[in-house]
């Protein structure tokens, strides 16, 4: 069979040349050219290829290839490049217009801006070349022509020209000479004007003669009063200057001031000799407009006495023309003073305990001017009852005139104490442990009490808690009262030694713990002598369980010793001994194997063995397979070879079980081959257009054998249908053995789809603010080998309508063989900016007048803004701001807007300033005052006011105060007062500034508070909600004679908690002038009350044992409870579990709280002798119960216990 093998690639024809092709708009263009072709022996190559004719390339060099295969895989390539060129020229946006611009005549040129284009391609601009640019050069008067030119990546160029023109402009206003000054004349009263003459004014200018416009000429009639002259010059360019003065006209007066003088009514204190009197000076007018006072027989402020006084005041023009005023002063006397006490406190003592006693005072004394006095009113009389504490007396006179005066004063009973406290000392008994020296001892404090409820411990010989030894000691407390009387209380403490302690045990052993003897299940056990000592100096053993030297069984046994002194006190040693089961016998090894022998195969020196494998046995239950030489399933060699197995306990005893296997060769091998690894059934799919494939596989092997032959071997080539491969093994015996698959060659298609057309990345421009573009493409295709192909889906449409961003459009194609195959291409719309920004506000023009005195003015506006769909716009620059000065002419304003983009948008407007003729605007006051009210002391009919002066200001910056009423300082008297400025500017533009000073008489003094009580401490027994707090409620006075209490927190009486308080009265008169007292109530908690005791235990009795003097008894303590919830058992004489004797002993608990208040519980216990012996004996090391395990070749064991055995306790009585 021979093995024809194709390695020629096919051979290509008509393989295209480089194309270079260009486009002149738009960045991509449809190219077409002959495919080439190519033959192999094989018959028709595959073809595949980057691209087809009549697909678009972009600008730019892009690579073609096609590669052609046969069906043994050999390739040949065609390839070659297509070149886009660009031939458009770059677009230009945004070239100027030509500019125009002005420079003050003389000047040569000036520097110009304006907001430079720019350019776009549909590939790629690359320079910019310009012939000017803004603000850096500077363009010459005349005509410039500005050019820029663009350039891209292929050299097609593009170019934008504009003109600037730089022109001369005359705005130098002509120069004025011999302007006159301003003219003063005087005329009689009466005519109403003059005439005036004066040298004219002259002008020149750069261009030549000016031309001249006048408001009057020489010898013009003037009327009286200021007429404003102006000349004014203009020459060719419209430059104009002006030229003003004042002619003044003014006419003499002969008509005296007119005044106006009213009378004056004032009120005095009864016995008051004088008062000053203040008014308003008379106010004098006159046509002149200026008037002095030149004589008054009385000034403001001056003294008068009751009567009628006449007061002239004189005053005269600027003409010498005088005119009198005349008016009456009246002062009338009055009775407004209340009349005069003398109020003294009083101050006696009462006995503590005396509930109250007659005072007597003198009567207060009072005078008063108008000498007649009368007691109207008051609150107690001499010889009346008065009880502990304060008491407020008040009286009240009252004059003829009504006035009325109150006199309070205090009466104040002092309890004084003579009685010494009363005091409670019991004597203390304890008992204090045989061998302390001393002990602590606790009392409850001797309580004292006294009629002043206020007792102190002022000395004591010994503290609560000090220690005391043996025997009886005087303890002794001094208290004392807050008047000084004191009391002493003595009392003994006795302390008695008792034998309450058990004997110490020195030597008590601790558990023993000690292994079996061998083979054994008992072990003697030793230990020291236990030795018991005591107070007393005599110990005595009173039994033991066991005895050092006895014989212990396995397990634990407990021992006890008892150790009694002669107080009967019993002393316990208590140990254990803990005998342990030792295991020493071997485990028992279960079914382990007899000897084993067996033949190998001929060609074998080994053969596998298996058995089953040994166990042990233990009376522990715990045995372990601690080694083993080898396992069922080993190989063994030819010869013999030892087995071994060794088990142990948990105890280490150990046990070996061994065995030997023997192993022979044979003389015939029977054994066929065995085949490693054979290959399993195989099922492949071809390709549609084929009818066979090549596979491979791991070809099978056998051990120890010949491969005899095979039907085919990896690499193969297998047709469509089932074909089966055999491999045949034999060994030297000529044992045959086979291995066997099957290959399965189904026809198929694998091959996917073929995409033509795909689409290159698209890329489209979208206007900023524009929600979405059209975009379109055209629609791959796709062919397949086996004549049909389907489009199953796409994620976008050509005519879609793409928002901002970037889209993966996608085409899946799939042929009836379920190959798959995609075309991805992306499509990204970017975002620009062509528009310009949207001017907002841009002002209109806007036209002016100034002063007759200026040739500028400064002017505002609101300024533009620009919007645009970028929200991104700048002022690039302005040539004026809002604020800026403008002279007389016309100025155009200019604002430059920009957005991100350069698009760029100017508002523009022209500002005309005109200079007037004649100032008719009056001065502006600064700071006039506002009205003014101020209130007076009641006592007082007058008051001196302050304020900061009025100003003017007139754009002729000559404004003077031509008069004004009054001064800051002066006085004003109660009543309105109109106060007037009046200012006037060089032009006789007059203003004027008032305002109205309101004086009232009035009361602004606070009343005066009496009685405001200190602060109140008391006292609330804890456990209590609330305690009743009782006061002085306080008064107050006031000099209009009436005072109100307007509010209070707190009344005397009312009820408080634990706390602090602030009690606050208000007072108010009748203007509004408030007064407060305040003070502090605060509660403190304290705690008098001893705790309540619970469950004292009631008398207990008890009967002993015929041998015993002495029981133990127990019972439930008692407790005690307190409103502190903190109450402490300070001492007890018992506690629960305490030996008693025979009699009757007293028991006492003592509890305290917090606040040292003390609580007895107290009861007697009853021992009484038993005459009859009712207790059994004790039963001294009853043995528990016993299990325990024979050998497993035995029914019975011998067991042994330490026999049980009686205590009986024998008590002597000795009595003398």
């Amino acid at each position: 069979m021979t093995l024809q093998i194709d390695v020629t690639a096919p051979e290509i024809s008509d393989c295209p040349n480089n194309i270079e092709t260009g486009t002149s708009g738009g960045s991509r263009r449809y190219v077409f050219w002959t495919e080439p072709s190519a033959i192999d022996v094989s018959g028709t190559p595959r073809m595949t290829r980057s691209h087809r004719p009549g697909a678009q390339f972009p600008i730019g060099r892009t690579r073609v290839r096609y590669e052609f295969t046969d069906t043994s895989g050999n390739s040949a390539t065609c390839n070659f490049t297509v070149e886009v060129r660009d031939t458009s020229p770059p677009v230009i946006h945004g070239c100027p217009s030509n500019i125009e611009t002005n420079v003050e005549l003389g000047e040569t040129g000036t520097y110009v801006y304006w907001v430079e284009p720019s350019a776009s391609d549909n590939y790629e601009v690359v320079s910019t070349q310009r012939s000017h640019s803004p603000l850096q050069n500077r363009f010459e008067v005349g005509v410039t022509t500005v050019t820029y030119t663009f350039i891209d990546t292929f050299g097609n160029t593009a170019s934008c020209e504009f003109s600037i023109t730089v022109a001369t402009d005359d705005s130098v206003p002509p120069e004025i000479t011999r302007c006159p000054s301003n003219i003063i004349q005087t005329i009689e009263l009466g005519p109403p004007g003059a005439t005036v003459t004066w040298e004219e004014p002259s002008a020149t200018d750069l261009s030549g003669l000016p031309e001249m416009t006048r408001s009057h000429q020489p010898g013009t009639e003037f009327p009286i009063g200021l007429t404003s002259v102006m000349y004014m010059f203009t020459d060719s360019s419209n430059n104009a200057v002006s030229c003003s003065f004042s002619i003044t006209i003014t006419a003499v007066d002969t008509t005296p001031p007119t005044l106006h003088c009213p009378d004056i009514l004032r009120e005095i204190e009864l016995g008051t000799s004088s008062i000053p009197v203040y008014w308003i000076p008379p106010i004098a007018t006159d046509l002149s407009g200026n008037v002095s006072l030149v004589e008054r027989s009385h000034s403001p402020g001056q003294e008068f006495g009751p009567g009628q006084t006449n007061v002239s005041y004189t005053f005269e023009d600027r003409s010498g023309n005088r005119a009198l005023c005349i008016f009456s002063v009246t002062i009338d006397e009055v009775d407004t003073t209340p009349p005069t006490l003398h109020c003294p406190d009083i101050l006696k003592e009462i006995e503590l305990g005396t509930s109250s006693i007659p005072v007597y005072w003198i009567p207060p004394i009072t005078t008063d001017l108008s000498g007649n006095v009368s007691l109207v009113e008051r609150s107690h009389s001499p010889g009346q009852e008065f009880g502990p504490g304060q008491t407020n007396v008040s009286y009240t006179f009252e004059d003829r005139s009504g006035n009325r005066a109150s006199c309070i004063f205090s009466v104040t009973i002092d309890e004084v104490d003579t009685t010494p406290p009363t005091l409670h000392c019991p004597d203390i008994l304890r008992e204090m442990e045989l061998g302390i020296s001393s002990i602590h001892v606790y009392w409850i404090p001797p309580i004292a009490t006294d009629v002043s409820g206020d007792v102190s411990l002022v000395e004591r010989s010994h503290s609560r808690g000090q220690r005391f030894g043996p025997g009886q000691t005087n303890v002794s407390y001094t208290f004392e009262d807050r008047s000084g009387n004191r009391a002493s209380c003595i009392f003994s403490v006795t302390i008695e030694e008792v034998d309450t302690t058990p004997p110490g045990i020195l030597n008590c052993p601790s558990q023993i713990h000690e292994p079996t003897d061998k083979c054994s299940f008992h072990k003697v056990i030793t230990w020291e002598r236990v030795i018991a000592v005591d107070f007393s100096g005599t110990v005595n053993l009173l039994y033991s369980s066991h005895t050092s030297g006895q014989e212990f069984p396995i397990g634990e046994t407990a021992v006890s010793l008892a150790f009694v002194d002669n107080s009967t006190n019993v002393a316990f040693c208590n140990f254990s001994i803990i005998i342990e089961d030792v295991d020493t016998c071997p485990p028992t090894i279960l079914n382990c194997p007899a000897d084993i022998s067996v033949t190998t195969e001929v060609s074998s020196v080994k053969t596998t063995l298996t058995w089953t494998e040994p166990t042990a046995t233990d009376a522990s239950t715990n045995v372990t397979l601690l080694l083993k030489t080898h396992s069922p399933g080993d190989s063994f060699y030819v010869g013999s070879t030892a087995v071994l197995y060794f088990f142990a306990d948990s105890s280490n005893n150990s046990a070996v079980c061994n065995f030997s296997v023997s192993v022979e060769k044979g003389e015939v091998d029977t054994r066929p081959p065995t085949i490693l690894n054979c290959p399993a059934d195989m099922s492949v799919t071809t390709a549609v257009s084929s009818v066979k494939t090549i596979l491979t596989w791991t070809e099978p092997t056998a051990t120890d054998v010949t491969l005899l032959m095979k039907t085919h071997s990896p690499g193969d080539t297998f047709y469509v249908g089932s074909t089966t491969v055999l491999y045949f093994f034999v060994d030297s015996s000529d044992k045959f053995v086979f291995c066997s698959f099957s290959v399965s060659v189904a026809k198929g298609d694998n091959t996917p789809p073929t995409i033509e057309y795909c689409p290159e990345s698209i890329i489209t421009d979208i206007e900023l603010g524009t929600d979405n573009t059209t975009v379109s493409w055209s629609t791959p295709n796709a062919t397949d080998v086996s004549g049909n192909v389907s489009l199953v889906s796409q994620n976008y449409f050509p005519g879609h309508e793409f928002s901002v961003g970037s889209y993966n459009v996608t085409y899946n194609f799939t042929d009836d063989s379920g190959n798959g195959a995609s075309c991805d291409f992306t499509v990204t719309i970017r975002e620009v900016d062509t528009r310009p920004p949207t001017i907002l506000n841009c002002p209109a023009d806007i036209s002016v007048t100034t002063e007759i005195s200026s040739v500028k003015i400064t002017l505002t506006w609101t300024e533009p803004t620009a919007t645009d769909a970028s929200n991104n716009v700048t002022l690039v620059s302005k040539t004026h701001s809002a604020g800026d000065t403008f002279y007389v002419g016309s100025t155009t304003v200019l604002y430059f807007f920009a957005d991100s983009s350069n698009n760029t948008a100017v508002c523009n407007f022209s500002v005309s300033v005109e200079k007037h003729e004649v100032d008719t605007r009056p001065p502006t006051i600064l700071n006039c005052p506002a009205d003014m009210s101020v209130t007076t002391e009641m006592s007082s009919v007058k008051t001196t006011i302050t304020w900061t002066e009025p100003t003017a200001a007139d754009d002729s910056n000559e404004v003077s105060l031509l008069t004004k009423t009054h001064s800051p300082g002066d006085t004003f008297y109660v009543g309105s007062t109109t106060v007037l400025y009046f200012f006037v500017d060089s032009s006789n533009n007059f203003v004027f500034c008032s305002f109205l000073v309101s004086v009232e008489k009035g009361d602004n003094i606070p009343p005066a508070i009496e009685y405001c009580p200190e602060s109140i401490m008391a006292d609330l027994e804890l456990g209590t909600n609330s305690t009743t707090v009782f006061w002085i409620a306080p008064n107050a006075t006031d000099v209009s004679g009436n005072a109100s209490l307007v509010s209070q927190n707190y009344f005397p009486g009312h009820e408080f908690t634990v706390g602090s308080y602030n009690v606050t009265y208000n007072f108010t008169d009748d203007s509004g002038n408030g007064a407060s007292c305040g003070f502090t109530v605060t509660i403190r908690e304290v705690d008098t009350r001893p705790p309540t005791i619970l469950n004292c235990p009631a008398d207990i009795s008890a009967t002993t044992e015929m041998s015993s003097v002495k029981t133990t008894l127990t019972w439930t303590e008692p407790t005690a409870m307190d409103a502190s919830n903190n109450v402490t058992l300070l001492s007890k004489t018992h506690s629960p579990g305490d030996t008693f004797y025979v009699g009757s002993t007293p028991v006492l608990y003592c509890f305290v709280d917090p606040s040292d208040n003390f609580a007895f519980c107290n009861f007697s216990v009853l021992v009484e002798k038993r005459e009859v012996d009712t207790r059994p004996p004790t039963i001294l090391n009853c043995p528990a119960d016993i299990s325990v395990t024979t050998e497993m070749s035995s029914v019975k064991t011998t067991l042994t216990w330490t026999e049980p055995t009686l205590c009986r306790v024998y008590c002597s009585i000795v009595s003398d």
